[in-house]
């Protein structure tokens, strides 16, 4: 899913023109009054979108800047094409002719070569919103709409041209010549389908092969018996079962075991769903009915099965020494697995006040409600399956009807019709899930 933050106008137009391409049911839409709300509005539709698109570049700053974001940030840029857009409005407001202007947001060499194109002398008031070198960061509209009042004032321009709603109603309110530079559809369009291009391969980086090492040495040596040679197999046949069940949520494969080191393989998706778990407070040893007990395990993501499981081996040897789970991605990268850390993808006790109000609006647990959202986040939300759900949430099929079966009582998933399996099994029911109703609370 793509998420689009912005005024209402402009988040209006994108609308439509996401509409124009098809992509309706692929975008969830927040407009905010002011600017300042944009951290909050990413923070909401951060649970079910991969791609946060702004359409300013002080929205996309401010959320930025706030952080604690796991999807992509981008903005839609101000270019050449809006603001020839603008100037077509200058002329016919002055008669075919090009006053004076001061322009913020745009880049120079944009604004010049537009100038050129259009045989004018480029205009020499011009504000970047990234602020000086040492300032703070970007600028405010505070600092922009007093940019343009001081050159009007002193009589430097006749007319201002701006990208900034807000500044463009208060040089409006102050009584100062305003022409604000809007997107044209063609530039949304473009930004539009960068952020398609985007959320698709954020999904199939999800399928990414990876792998799992699971160490049970301590628990098998702890659960050894001193006598009979029966029970030391008892210990590996339980162990081993519960291996297999570990191999289930996982949705994997287990490829190896020596008795006590396993391995399992599965997709990247599966393995940063179990580390989510981790770092919400559940533990890989109480999987096993011992969580005081140590048991070490690595998470390894490869271009290969051959590669992750390398990965994973050498994430088991850093977890041996540390006594903490961890991750090697395909690029070498380490990720120690905590959970003290901030981009935890979910909490053992939410405090979030918007995620408290979903679950008590659908009887759910708080972290019920955050992993269905990150369930649905790696799903089309314009049809789902139980045996979809299950695949992405980690559970049974059953027990991923029961949720859909709730959200639909509450109004915000509807029954689109039955899914036939191309071999032989049951029908699948076939769900639109709201995330618009979902994430404003029915």
């Amino acid at each position: 899913m793509i998420g689009v933050i912005g005024p209402h106008d402009s988040v209006e137009l994108t609308a439509q023109v996401a509409a124009e391409l098809g992509l309706q049911d692929s975008v969830l839409t927040r407009a905010y009054e002011v600017a300042d709300e944009a951290p909050a509005l990413a923070k909401a539709l951060d649970a079910v979108c991969h791609v946060l698109l702004f359409t300013g570049q002080v929205p996309y700053a401010l959320a930025e800047r706030a952080g604690g974001l796991r999807a992509i940030l981008d903005f839609v840029p101000h270019g050449g094409v809006d603001l020839y857009r603008a100037l077509v409005l200058v002329l016919r407001g002055h008669g075919g002719r090009l006053p004076k202007v001061s322009v913020d947001t745009i880049d120079r060499p944009t604004v010049e070569e537009t100038y050129r194109d259009l045989g004018a002398e480029p205009p020499q008031h011009l504000l970047a919103l990234d602020a000086d070198e040492g300032g703070p960061g970007i600028r405010t509209a505070e600092d922009v709409t007093k940019f343009h009042m001081e050159h009007y004032r002193n009589g430097d321009v006749e007319l201002c041209l701006t990208c900034l709603g807000s500044v463009s109603a208060e040089l409006d309110r102050a009584g100062v010549p305003v022409v604000r530079v809007e997107h044209t559809r063609a530039t949304l369009r473009d930004s539009l389908m960068r952020a398609l291009l985007t959320d698709r391969l954020t999904r199939s980086e999800a399928t990414q092969i990876a792998a799992a090492v699971i160490d049970l040495s301590e628990l098998h040596d702890r659960a050894a018996p001193a006598g009979s040679p029966y029970e030391s197999d008892r210990i590996d046949l339980r162990l081993r079962q519960q291996v297999i069940d570990f191999a289930e949520r996982l949705q994997g494969t287990i490829t190896g075991g020596n008795g006590s080191t396993f391995t399992i393989h599965a997709t990247r998706g599966a393995i940063e769903r179990e580390i989510a778990r981790l770092r919400a407070g559940h533990s890989i040893a109480a999987a096993f009915g011992r969580a005081s007990a140590s048991v070490p395990v690595g998470f390894g993501v490869g271009e290969s099965a051959a590669s992750a499981e390398e990965n994973a081996r050498r994430a088991l040897a850093l977890s041996r020494r540390a006594d903490e789970p961890y991750l090697v991605l395909t690029d070498g990268t380490v990720v120690r697995v905590g959970r003290e850390r901030e981009e935890s993808a979910y909490k053992l006790r939410e405090t979030d006040q918007q995620m408290l109000a979903l679950a008590r609006d659908l009887g759910l647990g708080p972290l019920t409600v955050s992993r269905l959202l990150e369930a649905i986040r790696r799903l089309d939300p314009a049809a789902v399956t139980a045996r979809d759900l299950a695949r992405a949430y980690g559970v049974a099929p059953r027990s991923a009807l029961r949720l859909l079966t709730r959200l639909e009582r509450a109004g915000v998933a509807t029954v689109l019709g039955q899914q036939v399996a191309p071999r032989a099994g049951r029908p699948q029911t076939v769900y639109r899930v709201d995330l618009n109703r979902l994430l404003n609370g029915g």
